[in-house]
């Protein structure tokens, strides 16, 4: 919008130019498009000016060079560019050895024949195509094998299937590779270690391993049935039993002190025959199965077993409970506290005939009938047990506390305060488990769990979307440097409110100095440690600090290449209204004063409110504390205190005879006697709504970055249409020099994104007929590819033939999206873009609040990570 000129009034728009008819959208209709070019000065594109497009133009200026030398002032003048980017080329091609300087002004090409380089395009391009068959190839590979893997998890997770996890014999002989050979089944429980040796001369070595139970192991040949060939069945299987893990009884038993080695040769598979032979176990089971040669013509075994295994829990229900008991896996013997093989029933038969398991049983009734009726047994079981217990136990302690911190996080509850008595009591007395929770000192052992949680919800919420990155410093309680990262993340599909998407709090680092090199350094280590790709960055908010400038212009712009820096405008409205409280001195005194009276104390407070009541106030409320980093509290207190000056000379004067004589009810009473405050109250609270309008747009968390740009320009035109029409010396003082500020700043030195902010309000509907529609000047401010060219014509025709009344214009490109859809996926990522570093000035609020001069033994990692959980968990 243009400015308003002095003395003359401002002039609305016309209604039809801000909102055009609505429309009745036809796609089936012709629709002819006539676009109306206007003659503007177009600013060369920055990629014309990027060092790889004048790398690239200086090599076209090489190989067209006689013998490659070329004269710097030529080249300079051709590029149309200053020397010193010339400068930039050379000196990089210098230091790889590809150039050498022949004097002053005067390169050579040295590297390879630029010619044979080019003449491999067409086999590098070739070699590139075939290294995309083979991703893509290798992607269709892994994820067939996650389909498979998948498919195998659900088939051995579900209980139905677990009755069916077997082999028959039949399914092993018709197994075409298996035809003719001899094969060694072996049925064996979890973790089970099998080891093959380095084969001997005339046999193969195989080693079983287990502690988890028994293990047998079946051999068949598969081939045809011979006469007189044993099976399976006349034979038995070779069984090796596990170390019982329970108490052994004095008397050793052969089974369960010693591991069985099962040794087939050719001759006792020829007569059936299987010698076993007892030995010392060292630390767990072993089963060695020798076979001399594993030759195909031996008369074998052809039939697997049938029979079902018996578990413990049926010997149990076989022999009575009084008699047995069970884990689950081991069968307990309930008078001798030992475990007892199950497997064999002559072992438990042999077992409940000794005499010392009779005298236990005796002396377990004795002390039974002493006991009384209510004792309770106690039962034996194996180690694993109570540790699986403990075990769950901690981890259900560990999933309590995690909790409970998430629960103080989105609650803002200070971990201080759990060190407070009357915390623990509470917790112990009323809530099951709650004396588990630790105290303050010791959550902090549970922060790293907590801290990777939130770090891997970040980056898989950043994962695929276009990232806006705001940032800014401060200075903590011991005036150390900190720099806080957020990241917003803008998705193609965004929710239907008006928000802007939340930043999201990802690094806080404590700079030792503050320059652009510790700011370049922080940002793009964050970027890596995230993963965020560097052409998925579109905005860079930051204020205006001159380091926070350098490191954008010196290291940033040449990394981010799809990023525009936006200083922040809310930042700059509210430091140019500072004039007004430097114009107004007495009225800002006034507001010092009262926040002074007001602030510490309680007992003034509440006087204040009831002296209000007493004067026909209706609802009284204390006046709103001004706060530097909240920018329109200012205006707002002196509003308050325009609307309430009439009762202020009888409080002060009340509180002087009341409460004593104190400097400050002095202060305002003098104060409260000049003439010109009053008026000047009055003046500011009737002209600064403009001001705070402006202030509460730039810094909405709402959808606005389309309006910033007229915003701010109606706001200079109105400062200074009232700068040139008041009354008041100091108001027109105020006026003028915020509008001067503000227009120092609307450059592209002050402000980068001037363009950018200028040619996004023609992605408004509403707006399209005010700006300019030329498609090549809205291009390359925005960044939009080449797949827009042919959709920004059809855009043009859908707004000049009617759109859907919407507030919101992303509703506008969702609804449209068929008939745009690249440039409304471009149109609906802009339009969430944030424009102000209101979200980092939480950030510092939030970590003011946090951490104090009382908190100083808290390390930064999790100073750092604490700050990031409750500034990510608002609710």
């Amino acid at each position: 919008m243009a400015a308003a000129g002095k003395g003359k009034s401002l002039r609305r728009l016309q209604p039809d130019t801000m909102r055009p008819q609505k429309i009745r959208l036809n796609v089936e209709d012709d629709v002819q498009i006539v676009t109306v070019r206007k003659t503007l000065k177009v600013t060369k594109p920055r990629f014309d000016a990027s060092l790889v497009y004048l790398t690239r133009k200086f090599m076209d200026l090489v190989k067209t060079a006689p013998d490659g030398v070329l004269d710097l002032n030529e080249v300079a003048t051709t590029l149309g560019v200053r020397k010193r980017r010339v400068y930039d080329i050379t000196n990089v091609l210098d230091g790889i050895h590809l150039i050498q300087k022949r004097s002053k002004n005067l390169i050579q090409w040295v590297g390879s024949d630029l010619d044979h380089v080019a003449g491999k395009a067409p086999e590098q391009q070739k070699l590139r195509d075939e290294l995309s068959d083979l991703s893509a190839m290798e992607e269709a590979l892994d994820e067939l094998i996650k389909d498979c893997a998948h498919q195998l998890f659900e088939l051995t997770d579900d209980k139905e299937n677990a009755k069916l996890a077997y082999v028959t014999y039949q399914d092993i002989h018709s197994i075409q590779a298996f035809q003719e050979q001899i094969v060694i089944a072996i049925k064996a429980p979890e973790e089970t270690k099998l080891e093959v040796p380095a084969p001997k001369e005339n046999c193969i070595e195989v080693r079983i391993k287990s502690t988890k139970g028994p293990i047998d192991v079946y051999l068949c040949e598969v081939e045809q049935e011979k006469p007189g060939a044993k099976t399976f069945e006349d034979m038995g299987t070779l069984t090796s039993e596990t170390k019982s893990t329970g108490a052994l009884d004095e008397e050793p038993r052969e089974k369960a002190s010693s591991a069985w080695e099962a040794a087939v040769t050719d001759s006792q598979l020829e007569q059936g025959a299987v010698e076993q032979t007892p030995r010392e176990a060292v630390n767990s089971p072993t089963l060695e199965v020798f076979k001399k040669s594993l030759r195909t013509s031996h008369s074998s075994l052809e039939k697997m077993p049938r029979r079902a295994r018996v578990t413990p829990k049926e010997r149990v229900a076989q022999f009575g409970k009084d008699k047995f008991h069970t884990d689950g896996s081991v069968l307990f013997c309930t008078a001798c506290s030992k475990a007892v093989d199950h497997v064999r029933k002559q072992t438990i038969v042999e077992h409940v005939e000794s005499a010392k398991h009779k005298q236990n049983e005796k002396r377990q009734r004795e002390d039974a009938e002493t006991a009384g009726p209510l004792a309770t047994l106690k039962k034996q079981c194996t180690v694993t047990v109570p540790f699986q217990s403990s075990t769950v136990a901690k981890d259900h302690c560990d999933t309590v506390t995690l909790d409970f911190f998430r629960m103080c996080l989105k609650a803002d509850f200070p971990l201080h305060k759990m060190d407070l008595p009357v915390v623990r009591d509470f917790l112990s007395k009323h809530i099951k488990g709650g004396s588990a929770i630790p105290k303050s000192n010791k959550f902090y052992s549970h922060l790293p769990a907590l801290f990777e949680e939130e770090k891997q919800r970040l980056i898989n919420d950043f994962e695929g979307n276009f990232i806006a990155v705001i940032a800014d410093e401060t200075a903590d309680f011991q005036n150390r440097p900190v720099f806080n990262i957020l990241f917003q993340v803008l998705k193609v599909r965004p929710p239907k409110h008006a928000d802007i998407p939340a930043p999201q709090l990802v690094k806080t680092v404590c700079l030792g100095k503050v320059n652009h090199a510790t700011i370049s350094q922080a940002l793009i280590s964050c970027m890596v440690e995230f993963s965020i790709p560097l052409e998925r960055i579109l905005t860079f908010v930051t204020d205006s600090t001159s380091y926070m400038v350098k490191a954008w212009n010196d290291v940033l712009r040449n990394l981010w290449l799809n990023c525009v820096h936006i200083c922040c405008y809310a930042h700059i409205v509210a430091l140019a209204g500072n004039t007004w409280r430097d114009a107004f001195k007495q009225v800002d005194h006034l507001v010092a004063l009262m926040k002074s009276l007001l602030a510490n104390a309680p007992g003034c407070r509440a006087r204040f409110l009831r002296y209000l009541k007493e004067q026909s106030v209706d609802s009284p409320t204390l006046p709103p504390k001004p706060v530097v980093t909240r920018w329109n509290t200012w205006f707002n207190c002196v509003k308050y205190h325009a609307q309430h000056y009439q009762l202020y000379h009888g409080f002060v004067e009340y509180e002087r005879t009341e409460q004593g004589d104190a400097s400050v009810l002095q202060e305002l009473a003098n104060l409260l006697a000049v003439e010109d405050l009053h008026t000047d109250l009055k003046y500011i609270a009737e002209n600064c709504g403009r001001l705070v309008t402006a202030l509460n747009i730039l810094e909405s968390q709402k959808r606005q970055i389309h309006k910033v740009y007229n915003t701010v320009l109606d706001l200079i035109s109105w400062l200074e249409h009232l700068a040139s029409s008041t009354d008041n010396a100091k108001g027109s003082t105020a006026a003028q020099s915020t509008a001067d500020k503000l227009r120092q700043y609307n450059v592209k030195s002050k402000q980068p994104a001037i363009d950018f902010l200028r040619a996004v309000r023609a992605l408004d509907p509403k707006q399209i007929g005010a700006v300019y529609t030329d498609y090549e000047t809205v291009k390359p401010e925005l960044k939009l590819s080449s797949e827009c060219n042919m959709e920004w014509p059809v855009y043009l025709g859908l707004v000049k033939d009617g759109f859907v009344d919407v507030e919101d214009p992303i509703q506008f490109w969702m609804a449209v999206e068929d008939h745009v859809p690249n440039l409304a996926k471009y149109a609906v990522v802009l339009l969430q873009l944030t424009v102000n570093s209101v979200g980092v000035e939480r950030s510092f609020s939030k970590l003011e609040i946090l951490f104090s001069a009382q908190h100083q033994s808290l390390k930064e990692e999790n100073v750092a990570g604490i700050l990031q959980l409750y500034f990510n968990n608002p609710d």
